[in-house]
């Protein structure tokens, strides 16, 4: 196994032996995780994305790293010798990606995490979140033909960007992820134009009375697993992924899936918007649109849905904010516009 830094080239061997303050942060945090796995350590610590709450510190075990590694293998048929990680790798998505590498014994290329990778190389795996994938598709969608295997995940992707994709002419194997940092990244594939998600390895899904997602397996030690997503379940191996409950907005007494009605949007809207809300005296809550660029008239009377629905004021941002995993902060962007 290589790893190809931007400047330097090392196997395995070396890497507690190079000069790591002439490294990038990315690629020290990389060469870091790889030594604690050489030295079979068996505590590594992640904190969550923060995307429904504070983020908090969790401690995961290496069984539980190469259990969710090989699964996700073993569920894409994946054959390969290189992996690009352009993610995070101190966050679960992109040390996932060196598990899989160390594993799969894959020459690792490591890139500075970026909306926009530059892919100069073919590699046989890559992962990527939404606004990557949405960057190289609008910026040279042709660099994705550099990739046999995409793994899409951590947030939701537009359907309007996924229409683009499945009428593209890509040659890459497609899959769309389903995880988070307590279950070790992927639980659950969907592949690129099918609704729902398969589990991968012995997990099985399950909802509260809530409608949300419950999750039973060896990766969660046999225990069951709550979760904030609202879901339609299929069968035991498969369910439909409907939006966050914790997002879910009470207006006039009714629910808005601020998820459902931005994939509805992304029909008119071309640029990145979010629903969201505001505190209102009669509704309790208002809903209302945010999109990303210079100010326009945009036609909401195609929107199907009733009058709680449909957005009741637009705000227009010059950008939108970002936690550090990739995922639009809806807190703070929405924050932005009272401010």
């Amino acid at each position: 196994m290589q790893i190809n830094l931007t400047n330097h080239k090392i196997t395995l061997d070396k890497v507690d032996t190079i000069e790591k303050f002439k490294l990038e942060e990315h690629e020290s945090a990389t060469l870091s995780f790889i030594s604690k796995w050489i030295k079979k350590e068996n505590d590594f610590l992640f904190r969550t994305s923060g995307s429904t709450g504070k983020p908090k510190d969790i401690i995961l075990k290496r069984d539980q790293l190469v259990l969710s590694a090989s699964n996700t293998l073993d569920a894409i048929n994946f054959k390969g010798s290189s992996a690009l990680l352009c993610l995070n790798p101190t966050l679960i998505g992109g040390a996932m990606v060196i598990v899989r590498a160390l594993l799969n014994n894959q020459n690792l290329t490591v890139t500075k995490p970026s909306n926009f990778p530059i892919v100069e190389e073919t590699y046989d795996l890559v992962s990527l979140v939404p606004t990557q994938i949405q960057e190289i598709v609008r910026r040279d969608p042709e660099s994705l033909n550099r990739f046999k295997n995409i793994l899409i995940g951590g947030a939701p992707i537009s359907s309007d960007l996924e229409r683009i994709l499945i009428n593209s002419s890509f040659s890459a194997n497609i899959f769309f992820t389903y995880g988070m940092t307590e279950t070790a990244s992927n639980v659950a594939l969907r592949r690129l134009g099918e609704d729902f998600f398969e589990g991968v390895g012995d997990v099985q899904f399950s909802k509260n009375e809530e409608g949300c997602l419950e999750i039973h397996g060896s990766i969660t030690g046999n225990r069951m697993l709550s979760t904030n997503d609202q879901v339609q379940i299929i069968d035991p191996k498969r369910f439909k992924w409907l939006g966050r409950n914790d997002f879910i907005i009470n207006s006039g007494g009714i629910k808005v899936n601020p998820e459902q009605l931005e994939s509805q949007l992304s029909k008119i809207i071309d640029e990145k918007h979010i629903i969201s809300s505001l505190p209102h005296d009669k509704l309790g809550e208002e809903v209302i649109l945010i999109v990303e660029g210079q100010a326009r008239n945009i036609d909401l009377s195609r929107l199907e849905v009733n009058k709680y629905q449909k957005p009741k004021r637009t705000f227009f941002v010059e950008s939108m904010l970002y936690l550090p995993s990739g995922k639009i902060d809806r807190k703070k962007t929405t924050n932005s516009i009272k401010s």
